[in-house]
């Protein structure tokens, strides 16, 4: 019988009525390939995955943020949402900056020159005035 710590800080688990998180094996095994995969995913960016190794546990909380704010975003651009439309517009314009202020540190001239690149193309299109049409 579980006692009701162990039921609060254990995780769900479909085939079992409550599994001891960190302890069954399922857990363990999704742990190990996360970590993998994290450790596979940082050598593409070994300055930003120092950045928030420094800014500690709760580093992923801005990202979850931005995460959901993009997704509202994508939502709303599909409605037609104007709000959606400066929302990408903001975010587009600050991610180009973002990479140009980013070159004197990284000397990486391809990463700046193609987020700037990708993101222009982005703010070229959302300002046709076409598309500008539709989100009124």
């Amino acid at each position: 019988m579980i006692n009701g710590a162990e039921a609060q800080s254990g995780c769900r688990d479909i085939r079992l009525s409550v599994c001891r998180c960190r302890r069954c094996h399922r857990c363990r095994k999704l742990a190990a390939r996360s970590r993998q995969l994290l450790d596979w995913l940082s050598q593409f960016n070994k300055l930003g995955m120092a950045a928030f190794q420094t800014l500690g546990r709760f580093s992923g909380v801005p990202l979850l943020a931005l995460a959901i704010g993009t997704a509202s975003a994508a939502r709303g651009l599909l409605r037609g949402r104007r709000w959606a439309w400066w929302f990408t517009v903001v975010l587009f314009t600050v991610n180009g900056f973002g990479d140009l202020v980013s070159f004197p540190v990284t000397r990486d001239a391809l990463r700046s020159a193609s987020g700037v690149v990708i993101s222009s193309a982005f703010l070229y299109a959302l300002s046709r005035h076409h598309v500008r049409l539709y989100f009124k």
